[in-house]
C-alpha cells in the first residue's frame, strides 16, 4: 500500500529504490496481516517481548545487517537489560 511513510526519503532516492525492485508495496491486508496474527493467534497467547515480520518471528541479527537487509531485529532491541533501563527511564520522566 503506497502511504506517506516514506515521505522523509529524498524523492530521487525513493524513485531509485522503487526502480531497483527492492521496494515493494503491500496490499492493506498484507500490511496488516502480521499485526492481526500476533493479536489474535491462540498460539501466541502469553508470548511477549518478541518481534514479528511478515507473519513470522523476526530473527535476531547484527544491527548493521538489519539496516541493509530490512529483515530481522537488532539484538539491542530485544535485550532485557535495555528494556529494564528504558522502563526505569520512562517512570522517572512521568513523575
Amino acid at each position: 500500500m503506497d502511504t506517506n511513510l516514506a515521505r522523509h526519503i529524498d524523492p530521487a532516492v525513493l524513485e531509485q529504490i522503487k526502480a531497483s525492485g527492492q521496494y515493494q508495496f503491500k496490499t492493506a491486508g498484507a500490511g496488516a496481516a502480521t499485526s492481526v496474527l500476533v493479536a489474535t493467534s491462540p498460539q501466541l497467547e502469553d508470548v511477549g517481548g518478541r518481534y514479528f515480520q511478515d507473519c513470522n518471528e523476526a530473527p535476531v541479527i547484527d544491527a548493521a545487517d538489519a539496516e541493509s537487509t530490512g529483515v530481522g531485529v537488532a539484538a539491542y532491541a530485544v535485550d532485557p537489560t535495555n528494556a529494564d533501563r528504558l522502563w526505569s527511564l520512562s517512570l522517572t520522566t512521568l513523575l
